[in-house]
């Protein structure tokens, strides 16, 4: 086993939306600020307004391709790079073939769990590289709020 992996995949998991995800989207969200303008309630209208905006935004950018490469040193994403020292442990939520995805979370309690997409690298592969510098949990979930993106295809 070599004492470096490397590979390139999308930063996040994005899926072609179709015509009646904007349409439900649509109707959605006009509802909802309808809701707000008929209770008058202006400040819940332009925080949603403002929050479907941002939603709808995410929906459609394509994630850029990036370069992962886990080595002896520690991890290296794009342009950012983390140190073994600062990683408390890694997992997996692997549920090909639309999900498989390595965690690593951060010994920082504030910070949220590194998310990096796998692609079609083997996790095997990763895994006996990683259990070289970090544990593994296996327990380790693909989180609520992931899952509830991917569901809704942001």
């Amino acid at each position: 086993m070599s004492q470096q992996i490397s590979w390139q995949a999308p930063e996040y998991y994005f899926k072609k939306k179709s015509g009646a995800w904007y349409i439900w989207f649509s109707i959605i969200a006009i509802a909802i600020l309808g809701f707000a303008l008929y209770t008058g309630d202006y400040l819940m209208f332009i925080t949603l307004l403002l929050l479907f905006l941002v939603a709808y935004s995410i929906a459609n950018r394509k994630p850029d391709v990036v370069q992962i490469e886990i080595s002896g040193k520690g991890i290296q994403i794009a342009q950012k790079f983390y140190n073994y020292n600062d990683l408390k442990k890694f997992w997996f939520a692997y549920y090909p073939p639309e999900v498989k995805l390595l965690y690593l979370e951060p010994k920082k309690r504030l910070l949220p769990a590194v998310q990096i997409n796998l692609d079609d690298t083997d996790p095997n592969d990763v895994r006996e590289l990683l259990l070289k510098f970090l544990s593994e949990d296996p327990d380790g979930q693909e989180s609520f709020t992931d899952r509830l993106m991917r569901k809704l295809g942001l």
